[in-house]
């Protein structure tokens, strides 16, 4: 099911931009990223010949965000309560609540944050998006690291699923992911970090490295 839901979401976007290039001339789609920024709802007002099916589409894109946001705070928090328990951090972000179960520590320290990076406007956003987009491609490659590396050392561990050709499965991962975080560094890709971004990134893996030293000492 994990593999599907992955090959239909890429699908999907990819039908979306097949359908707005379909929809709209080169022009027309730089118009629209100066004017309202919102390049797909234009293309749905244009191909609908009316401005209420784009509103609709802002509103399910409104919905798909609200979602991400949902899913980012539960994954965010169970990843720290995850990292507590493993002492990569402080063990008290891996606090249980006695009534609602849930590592409410981490929900605030997470909560607090993002309520906090509102009041900094958009271009910090954008600073913070764009270091957590490196910083999630650099998870990732690290993932595939990891998965290579014990299914050499545990090859009779049991697994609940177990990826055949995990050499070439976990290579191909490897490459994909470490190309993804070279283009983040590269000048001129269209995703190179500013400056602002590579210190954000840069005090993250600072304040990383502390706890690491302090758990490390601690536990």
């Amino acid at each position: 099911m994990l593999i599907f839901s992955i090959a239909f979401a890429v699908a999907f976007y990819g039908f979306v931009v097949l359908a707005v290039g379909y929809g709209m001339n080169a022009d027309e789609i730089s118009d629209s990223i100066c004017k309202s920024g919102l390049v797909t709802a234009d293309a749905m007002a244009k191909l609908f010949n009316s401005a209420v099916m784009a509103k609709l589409l802002i509103v399910g894109g409104m919905c798909g965000v609200v979602t991400s946001w949902n899913s980012f705070m539960i994954g965010g928090n169970r990843a720290l309560m995850s990292m507590a328990d493993s002492y990569m951090i402080p063990h008290m972000f891996g606090k249980i609540h006695t009534k609602y179960k849930t590592p409410h520590l981490s929900l605030i320290l997470i909560g607090g944050l993002s309520i906090l990076s509102l009041f900094f406007g958009r271009v910090m956003l954008v600073w913070i998006a764009n270091s957590a987009s490196f910083a999630c491609c650099i998870s990732y490659c690290m993932v595939a690291i990891a998965f290579v590396k014990i299914r050499i050392k545990e090859p009779n561990m049991k697994r609940p699923y177990e990826v055949k050709n995990y050499k070439l499965v976990g290579f191909m991962a490897i490459v994909l992911s470490g190309f993804l975080c070279v283009m983040y560094l590269i000048p001129r890709t269209g995703c190179t970090l500013t400056i602002q971004e590579l210190v954000i990134t840069g005090g993250w893996a600072v304040i990383g490295v502390i706890f690491a030293v302090i758990c490390k000492s601690k536990y």
